[in-house]
C-alpha cells in the first residue's frame, strides 16, 4: 500500500501507514488484503468441509466494501469448518478487532473468534441461544451480550494487554470493559468458526454457524468514535494512523526536523 502524502502551503509533511494491520474480505479466498499473514481455510476431508463464500452481507455496505461473507458450519454436527491465522494478528501490546457476523443458530461455546488456548484471547463465543460473549486473559472474565439470530451484528474487541483490560462493543456500543492478568493476551493461534479445525470428530458442538464479513485487525485500541463509524458504515476500513517521518518547516533552511533528512536548496 502506498505512503499517505501530506502537502501544505507552510511546509511538507511525509506519512507512512498505521493502524490497520490485518484485513480478511474473504473475496472468495482467505488472503490479508493488507498484512502478509494469510489465513488456511479447511478443505474437505472425512470429518472437515471447505467453508463456502457467499453475497449474503451486511446491508447499506459502503462504495468498494468487500462483496461476500466466509459461511462456515453449514454441516453443523457432523463436519468443522474454519479458518486458521497466525497468532500474531493479535497485538501483545495494544490492539482491536473488528468483524461482521450473523448466526444461524448459536448455543453455548460455538466459536466465532478461538484465539487459544485457553487463558488467552480475546476469544469470541456464543453463550446461549441468544448470547455471545468476549473474554480474554488469565481469568477469562466473559463480558456477555444479546443478540438476534439471522440479523447481521458488528462486534469490536478492544485490548491494552500491559495494562490488564479489554472491552465489548456490540453495533457501535459498549457493552462492556473488565480487567485480565497484564500481558495475559499471549494466544498461540487464531481460528475463525471452531475450537479445533483438525479432521477428527473433536469439537464438533464448537462449531458456529453462520457467516463472517470483514475481518480487521488493528494495532491499537480503537476509540469509541472509531468503533462507532465502523458500525454505521459496513465494509468500511478506517484510514491508516499518519506517522511522521519527515517535516520540512521552510523556517530560513530546508532541514528536516524530524527524520534528519536534510533539504538541498
Amino acid at each position: 500500500m502506498k505512503n499517505i502524502l501530506f502537502a501544505v502551503i507552510a511546509g511538507i509533511t511525509l506519512s507512512a501507514q498505521g493502524g490497520l494491520v490485518h484485513r480478511y474480505t474473504f473475496d472468495n479466498d482467505v488472503n490479508d488484503g493488507v498484512g502478509t499473514i494469510d489465513g488456511a481455510a479447511t478443505t474437505n476431508a472425512a470429518n472437515l468441509e471447505a467453508p463456502q463464500y457467499t453475497n449474503d452481507v451486511p446491508g447499506s455496505t459502503v462504495t468498494l466494501a468487500p462483496t461476500h461473507s466466509l459461511e462456515v458450519g453449514m454441516s453443523y454436527g457432523a463436519k468443522k469448518s474454519g479458518v486458521e491465522v497466525d497468532s500474531d494478528v493479535i497485538s501483545r501490546n495494544t490492539g482491536s478487532y473488528s468483524l461482521w457476523f450473523k448466526a444461524d443458530t448459536l448455543a453455548n461455546a460455538r466459536y466465532l473468534i478461538a484465539a487459544l488456548p485457553l487463558q488467552d484471547g480475546p476469544i469470541l463465543i456464543g453463550k446461549n441461544s441468544s448470547q455471545i460473549k468476549l473474554s480474554a486473559g488469565e481469568e477469562q472474565r466473559a463480558i456477555p451480550a444479546t443478540v438476534s439470530i439471522s440479523t447481521w451484528h458488528h462486534v469490536t474487541a478492544t485490548w491494552d494487554n500491559p495494562g490488564g483490560t479489554y472491552s465489548f462493543y456490540l453495533n457501535g456500543s459498549l457493552v462492556g470493559t473488565t480487567n485480565c492478568t497484564p500481558n495475559s493476551i499471549t494466544p498461540s493461534w487464531v481460528r475463525v468458526g471452531n475450537y479445533s479445525l483438525s479432521d477428527s470428530t473433536s469439537n464438533t458442538n464448537n462449531q458456529f454457524e453462520g457467516h463472517v464479513y470483514d475481518l480487521q485487525f488493528y494495532d491499537h485500541e480503537l476509540a469509541s468514535n472509531e468503533v462507532t463509524v465502523l458500525s454505521a458504515n459496513p465494509g468500511y476500513a478506517l484510514p491508516p494512523d499518519p506517522e511522521l517521518m519527515h517535516r520540512y518547516r521552510f523556517e530560513g533552511n530546508v532541514d528536516d526536523s524530524v527524520g534528519g533528512v536534510d533539504g538541498t536548496a
